[in-house]
């Protein structure tokens, strides 16, 4: 008996597919005429790579899912806005496996112009694009979304210039960003990975970070102020974490091979909590102005702690120094301006000739209490002890 297999045959031809309820496809020759076929909730599929040469965006006004399957669509046109473009007001919408390339963008005249995917004016939602890689090696990010509200899940970002513009009402989760700075970050990033080559792998102006990681060669590896959480920032030779006017900054590591593992300034009043600075040449930690709570400054071949302030407080820290020479030291000021209180802190110093705090020589009266020294050698001259209250009948400590 012969049996005979039946192929449902095309409705028309090209590498985009639409499947109906019984898995019948349709097929469309651009991505134009697919996405103008798709009903909302639709999965439009891609089965092959694509290139254009000619104009081609898609202006998503509709909620339609795309699926590359692994996939390449090349853009080679001069002087076009994004291949992804939305003016819709209420995006949700997937966009998974699909590898998208720009190349030949000649514009110069900034970020909204020259991207991959544009958030557009005023929309709101959630866009999935989990192991979707956008590169753009034209001018311009690989993704903006100012000035919309929409949440980014899952991206894989690289720019030429800037791997992402993040607006201060977006959100991206999950997502790695790359380029010569690897995301202007204005939002919240939640568990993102970012790295710049000679920019900053995480410029954060005023945004909010939780557990993300900022990497350069040589920028800092997250630089800026507002709030950050449980990240870590990391630099060959500038500043593992750099910021100004930091709002908060808590349970952050910031490493630098030849810079400083952390460095804040400007941040009158402000107090950093539980965090790490690391440097292999330079100082661990450096600080104006602000209290330093259960945290660690570490260097190898320098001073730990560097405070350029005089109203600094540095309570329950490790100063850590693994510079066998006597300029080791744990903390140095910049002249009179040692921190004013220091309690409950651990020095650990590797020469026996270094000074636990340096200040070369100048006066100052400083309120220390609780701390453990070891390995290094006594205070610089003219340092005194402020307390004078020590403890009230309740052990309540007054400084």
């Amino acid at each position: 008996m012969n049996t005979q297999i039946q192929i449902a045959p095309k409705s028309a031809s090209g590498i985009f597919g639409i499947s109906n309820s019984s898995g019948v496809y349709t097929y469309y020759a651009t991505p134009a005429l697919a996405y103008a076929a798709a009903t909302v909730n639709q999965t439009i599929e891609q089965f092959a790579d694509y290139t254009t040469s000619g104009s081609e965006v898609l202006n998503i006004t509709k909620n339609v899912n795309w699926n590359g399957n692994g996939h390449t669509w090349t853009k080679t046109v001069a002087n076009e806005t994004a291949i992804f473009s939305s003016t819709y007001n209420s995006c949700n919408f997937s966009i998974l496996n699909l590898k998208l390339v720009r190349q030949n963008g000649t514009n110069p005249s900034g970020v909204l112009v020259s991207n991959l995917f544009n958030g557009g004016n005023g929309i709101a939602g959630r866009i999935i694009m989990t192991s979707s890689y956008f590169e753009n090696q034209s001018t311009g990010s690989a993704i903006s979304l100012y000035p919309s509200t929409l949440e980014i899940i899952g991206l894989t970002a690289k720019g030429a210039s800037l791997g992402a513009f993040i607006g201060s009402s977006n959100t991206v989760t999950n997502c790695f960003f790359y380029g010569v700075t690897g995301v202007d970050m204005r939002g919240i990033a939640n568990f993102c990975y970012a790295q710049g080559t000679t920019g900053n792998g995480i410029s954060s102006t005023a945004g909010t970070l939780n557990s993300c990681i900022g990497v350069s060669v040589s920028g800092s590896g997250i630089s800026g102020g507002g709030y950050m959480y449980n990240s870590i920032g990391r630099s060959i030779s500038s500043y593992g974490i750099e910021s100004n006017l930091v709002t908060d900054l808590i349970d952050c590591t910031g490493i630098s091979v030849s810079g400083q593992g952390i460095w804040l300034y400007n941040s009158a009043s402000k107090s950093i909590i539980g965090n790490t600075g690391i440097s292999s040449s330079s100082f661990g930690i450096r600080f104006q102005m602000s209290y330093c709570f259960n945290g660690s400054a570490i260097s190898t071949s320098n001073t730990a702690f560097w405070d350029t302030a005089s109203s600094g407080k540095i309570y329950n820290c490790n100063i850590l120094t693994h510079y066998n020479n006597a300029v080791g030291y744990g903390i140095i000021g910049n002249g009179a301006t040692l921190p004013a209180s220091i309690i409950n802190c651990v020095f650990q110093l590797a020469n026996a000739t270094a000074p636990y705090m340096f200040n070369g020589g100048i006066a100052r009266v400083i309120n220390m209490r609780g701390n453990t020294y070891e390995g290094g050698a006594a205070f610089n001259v003219n340092l005194t002890q402020g307390i004078v209250a020590v403890e009230d009948l309740q052990g309540n400590i007054f400084l």
